[in-house]
């Protein structure tokens, strides 16, 4: 793509690019300030390269970074060793400070305020001072994904405003809120303090898509995945403020587990479709082997209401879009409308024919980390692409990837 250029409602200048990532178990470990961080290598030897987003140029790769999983956030790299924490910067990779942590604990969330542990309480991100630690008799939440990934960028763009069917009644002063959940209950504490907010018990077991901990505003509800034995899963949103349920969504009997991603003043649920005539028909071992299609509901976090149905997986949101993987269209990357859901631009599918891993939105560009040759592969690509008009990098045979446009 010739030049660069501006992108809308952003100061950064970039043109699309694509590089190549070496190691197994490829992740993103998170975005902020302009930097996309991705570890590769697995416990006890998790390496970390840190790339500029306007750029695609490598600033600083470290082999054996972090012990456990590292965590990028607000321009700290967070990583672990032998028993510390290091908070390095995460545009040189010098090391800011390093406190003494339990061997086995690491960072689980982190806002521009505070660096929540699994199992030592909370730091500060200045000098790691702690600011609470977790009580010797509270039981911690097993480890788990998250369940509803918060847009962090998205919280502090002030281009956005506040998210439509947000609680007026919240505090628009208070902090954020770290919600902590486990097997049949879930907590809230005051992300600062480690105060206890409010307990509710969930009636049925918490899906594997739930979240262990997860920071989020105080003005949003607290969205979680439920299931119970034998049927299907439901969505239930508690009120930040006292933990009651505001409202529930059941999702279809046969719908596969469900996995939850929010933005614009909407959670997008993406699952598991009923099988097809083929599949059903299949002996046992293929039915499990084969893979479903998907589809992305859309539904108001204030209300629970509907606002659109449409095929694919949702991978990320930024502003007023939502970015989708199309499972018919030979895993195909799209852009919807998030109020409606209708079609914003296409990328071509051989401009993106690797395998989806993660997706990040980063000062409005649209970062994808894929692997090329399945997902036992020792090598991944991101790629950086204008995620207000799909325009992605130079194919392999020279061409501009230039989207689709809809209809």
């Amino acid at each position: 793509m010739p030049g660069t250029k501006p992108i809308s409602r952003h100061t950064i200048r970039f043109a699309p690019w694509v590089r190549r990532i070496e190691g197994r178990h490829a992740q993103l470990c998170g975005t902020g300030d302009g930097l996309v961080a991705i570890a590769t290598g697995g416990i006890g030897r998790w390496r970390v390269e840190v790339v500029d987003v306007p750029t695609g140029r490598t600033l600083w790769r470290r082999e054996q970074c972090s012990h456990h999983e590292p965590l990028l956030a607000h321009g700290i790299l967070y990583a672990t060793g032998k028993g510390r924490l290091h908070a390095l910067d995460a545009r040189t990779g010098t090391e800011l400070w390093t406190v003494p942590v339990d061997f086995l604990d690491k960072p689980v969330a982190a806002d521009a305020t505070v660096c929540v542990l699994r199992v030592g309480g909370a730091v500060a991100p200045g000098d790691g001072h702690v600011l609470w630690t977790r009580q010797p008799r509270e039981r911690a939440a097993p480890p788990g994904p998250l369940a509803t990934r918060v847009d962090r960028e998205a919280t502090v763009d002030a281009d956005r405003g506040p998210e439509p069917d947000a609680d007026a009644d919240a505090d628009p002063d208070a902090g954020p809120l770290l919600v902590v959940a486990g097997a049949h209950r879930v907590q809230a504490k005051d992300a600062a303090t480690g105060e206890l907010r409010w307990t509710a018990a969930v009636a049925t077991e918490l899906s594997k898509h739930s979240s262990s901990f997860a920071l989020q505003p105080a003005d949003r509800p607290v969205l979680l995945a439920t299931r119970t034995a034998g049927a299907a899963e439901t969505v239930i949103a508690l009120d930040a403020a006292t933990g009651q349920e505001q409202w529930r969504h059941d999702l279809p009997s046969d719908a596969g587990p469900a996995e939850l991603l929010t933005g614009a003043g909407q959670v997008y649920i993406t699952t598991r479709d009923s099988p097809v005539p083929s599949q059903a028909a299949a002996s046992p071992a293929a039915r499990r082997t084969a893979q479903r299609p998907r589809s992305v509901h859309a539904l108001h976090t204030g209300t629970g209401r509907i606002a659109w149905v449409r095929p694919g997986a949702a991978v990320a949101a930024w502003g007023d879009a939502v970015y989708l993987e199309d499972d018919s269209a030979g895993h195909r990357l799209s852009a919807v409308h998030a109020a409606d859901g209708t079609p914003r631009w296409t990328a071509p599918a051989a401009a993106l024919p690797g395998y989806r891993v993660a997706a990040v939105v980063a000062g409005g560009v649209l970062c994808l980390l894929q692997r090329t040759d399945g997902y036992r592969s020792d090598t991944a690509e991101l790629v950086a692409l204008d995620a207000a008009t799909g325009a992605g990098p130079p194919s392999p045979a020279g061409a501009a990837a230039a989207p689709v446009a809809p209809g």
